[in-house]
């Protein structure tokens, strides 16, 4: 009890009256009710409940000489009453019950408190939280089989969690490393980057024969998925534009057009120049748009010179775009 009030009560019994102080202490241990104390004229101490009447079941009034207990008409049951003659005796001359109905009856020692406790148990309303009942062997032992069941299931947990870490801990190891691989790759591309931006700044120049090879290769694949020539060299320039100026490009491709067997390997002719147009064949009448008389003496046709026998060569074509 943390109430004040209490000690101050208690304080207030007689030093000569250690048998009602005893009573006192008996009533306030363990009690099946919230104990209220009430000071106004008198000094007392009301047996409650959550949701119970205001003046509670029991209460008593302190007295330097003795408790004045009340067993309230709230608590007055079939039980209680049985237990009048019981009361009427064990307490004696004590034993009252008041114009409101109410029995009251004077407590001097521990004894008293005790009898009416054991009283009490056999109504609705014990003043004593009653004691726990002894547990049988078997019992303790089904209980002690729980709890180490219950100690065995939180050393299991206990392992999965443990588990659990050492999986979150390797998932940061290995996002690290990740984390260090990409710092490096990121490193090694900075520096590839830096490296290619030097190679571009460097006057670079490619020479027919070192990139002839590159270039056939490069036109086979090309014209085994469709594209034309013209398309072929528009892309090829704008490749080399990465490593080499413009007007070297555009003379390389003129004269890769110019010199590379790969156009005569599969039986073709140089690009864009029909059979007819070649140096040792003398043009068809109709083929060059006109009867037949627009051939070059010699049987030649001249090169470039459209309606005179054939298309451009495509090396022309590259020059002459540079040279505008």
């Amino acid at each position: 009890m943390t109430d004040p009030l209490f000690e101050d009560f208690r304080s207030y019994i007689g030093e000569d009256a250690g048998d009602v102080r005893a009573a006192y202490d008996r009533f306030l241990s363990d009690p099946a009710f919230t104990l209220v104390p009430r000071r106004s004229a008198m000094r007392s101490v009301a047996f409650t409940r959550p949701g119970g009447p205001k003046g509670g079941y029991y209460s008593f009034i302190v007295n330097r000489g003795w408790l004045l207990f009340y067993i309230r008409r709230p608590a007055l049951c079939e039980a209680w009453t049985g237990q009048r003659s019981a009361l009427s005796a064990r307490f004696d001359e004590r034993f009252r019950e008041n114009p409101a109905g109410e029995w009251t009856f004077q407590v001097w020692t521990v004894e008293d408190v005790r009898s009416l406790e054991a009283l009490s148990n056999g109504t609705p309303y014990p003043l004593r939280s009653p004691a726990p009942e002894p547990h049988s062997i078997e019992d303790l032992y089904a209980l002690a089989v729980a709890n180490s069941r219950a100690l065995a299931a939180s050393h299991e947990l206990a392992l999965d969690n443990n588990k659990a870490l050492v999986v979150l801990q390797e998932l940061a190891v290995a996002n690290a490393e990740a984390l260090e691989a990409l710092g490096k790759a990121i490193a090694t591309q900075g520096k590839a980057l830096s490296v290619l931006d030097k190679k571009i700044d460097l006057p670079v120049q490619l020479d027919y024969e070192a990139a002839k090879p590159h270039l056939d290769k490069a036109w086979t694949a090309a014209k085994a998925m469709g594209n034309s020539i013209n398309e072929f060299i528009d892309a090829i320039v704008e490749l080399l534009g990465a490593v080499m100026d413009e007007a070297a490009a555009l003379n390389l491709l003129a004269e890769w057009t110019e010199r590379s067997d790969i156009f005569e390997e599969d039986g073709e002719t140089q690009p864009g120049v029909p059979p007819t147009a070649r140096p040792d064949a003398a043009p068809e009448s109709g083929r060059d748009g006109t009867d037949g008389g627009g051939a070059v003496p010699g049987g030649a046709v001249e090169e470039g010179q459209p309606g005179r026998g054939g298309a451009q060569r495509p090396g022309a074509a590259v020059a002459r775009q540079f040279d505008g």
